[in-house]
């Protein structure tokens, strides 16, 4: 929903983000209890260290520091930092997709819809989780 909302409007609304963190925060207590929080709040805090310093410079949208926020509150910080190189590896490639088809024909501006880059480096990580277990 947030990688759709971000291609539409270029906007993650924070009540999408802040009903994640909660139902996330919830799943990690009741699969894990109190020692899986700590896993998650710092997965929840990891993102306003180096992504925040891209917000700073006006490189990144707060909407998409909050969605990491929320992913990291879900997964746990081991789990987002992978996410992470992922999702800027796939923002990368969109942002090269986007220059190459769209700013030749003037359409374009400097915004990727950065939920989506989120949105493939959560798959791959899903993906390469299930190859290990198997």
């Amino acid at each position: 929903m947030a990688a759709i909302s971000d291609i539409k409007t270029y906007k993650i609304k924070n009540s999408l983000i802040a009903a994640g963190m909660l139902m996330g925060m919830g799943a990690v207590f009741f699969e894990e209890g109190i020692r899986g929080l700590k896993s998650s709040l710092l997965g929840g805090i990891i993102p306003l260290i180096f992504p925040g310093i891209l917000f700073l410079f006006h490189r990144m949208g707060a909407g998409d520091i909050k969605l990491l926020s929320m992913t990291g509150v879900f997964l746990g910080e081991g789990a987002l930092k992978k996410i992470l190189v992922y999702s800027f590896f796939f923002g990368a490639i969109l942002g090269l997709v986007k220059i190459a088809f769209f700013r030749k024909r003037g359409k374009g501006d400097n915004v990727i819809p950065f939920a989506l880059a989120v949105f493939f480096g959560v798959i791959l990580f899903a993906g390469e989780r299930l190859c290990i277990k198997n």
